[in-house]
């Protein structure tokens, strides 16, 4: 590893309107990178088998057939709560809503009923008529919180119609509800535009130098403002291959993801300083043999306070 980057304040700022015509949308930025097939995209780093792909034009034309499944159940702007683990059905979900112009609203996936009330003022906040989630959580889902219609993303897949085409939505108009961790107080969503995060996926693209040969290895939650953005649609923006874990997968072994980055030969990770603080704990000077980070050229740390001996450890 190269160390950390130090970025200035809007060091090389890309102004919204320059960027509102490279791409004005999300749902364009993906019809665009689905015309370069399915060379690049995703890869989830399944802990119980291989790796699984989901190429651009793949996700588009999956995330199509939700949306046209999802415009014969609601109008435009309607919300729908995104619940779902790790994995290519969230992607799908997300795509889905913004094509069909409904406001997706990501949430965790809870393991427990209690889990899942806790997160009742949220969902009632954010006024969803329709949740989505995976087929394995279903019954759980409408059984526990029956006050929402529930659907399976894959069902809505094969439900769809293929090559389903909607009117496209404006740059101003809102993509998606971001709620706040929750961590200091009651979560509050966000309201973002389309414009909003293709500003800030513009300003990523070029603080983080990305280039044609970069190469980002996530774990972060998908649901998190970081995890979201920098992990899943960073890489769209900028045209480059996404290795994606699930966070327990981090969590329950943190080499997995100093693993990923050697294996994929990565040039941009990072996640909040307990990521780094976790892997000087818990790997020890034999499980570092066989890595090579040489190739990890950005290590970002944030959404936490950074701890500079925790930085040098690592």
């Amino acid at each position: 590893m190269r160390g950390f980057l130090r970025l200035r304040d809007n060091e090389g700022a890309v102004s919204g309107a320059a960027d509102s015509k490279r791409f004005p949308s999300l749902c364009e930025l993906l019809r665009r990178r689905a015309e370069e097939g399915d060379a690049c995209g995703y890869t989830f780093l399944r802990e119980d088998g291989a790796p699984a792909r989901l190429g651009w034009r793949e996700l588009a034309e999956r995330a199509r057939q939700v949306a046209s499944a999802l415009a014969r159940r609601l109008a435009p702007g309607e919300r729908v709560l995104l619940v779902h683990p790790a994995g290519f059905d969230f992607l799908t979900a997300l795509f889905g809503c913004l094509y069909a112009r409904l406001l997706a609203v990501p949430l965790p996936l809870a393991g427990s009923r209690a889990g899942l009330e806790k997160f009742l003022p949220v969902m009632e906040d954010a006024g969803a008529r329709l949740a989505l989630t995976d087929g394995a959580h279903l019954a759980g889902a409408r059984a526990s919180l029956p006050g929402v219609a529930w659907e399976a993303t894959e069902e809505l897949v094969r439900e769809g119609e293929p090559g389903w085409e909607g009117p496209a939505p404006e740059p101003d108009e809102l993509a998606y509800l971001q709620y706040t961790s929750g961590s200091t107080r009651t979560p509050r969503g966000v309201m973002l535009s389309h414009a909003n995060v293709l500003h800030n996926l513009a300003n990523i693209d070029l603080g983080f130098r990305h280039g044609p040969d970069s190469v980002v290895v996530t774990w972060l939650p998908h649901f998190h403002d970081m995890g979201l953005i920098y992990g899943l649609l960073a890489p769209l923006y900028g045209g480059f291959p996404c290795y994606w874990m699930a966070p327990a997968t981090f969590v329950g072994r943190p080499r997995a993801w100093l693993e990923a980055i050697s294996a994929y030969r990565a040039t941009h990770s990072g996640g909040p300083n307990f990521a780094y603080e976790l892997c000087v704990r818990r790997i020890g000077p034999e499980e570092r043999a066989g890595l090579d980070l040489g190739c990890w050229e950005v290590a970002f740390n944030g959404a936490e306070p950074v701890q500079a001996e925790t930085l040098e450890r690592f």
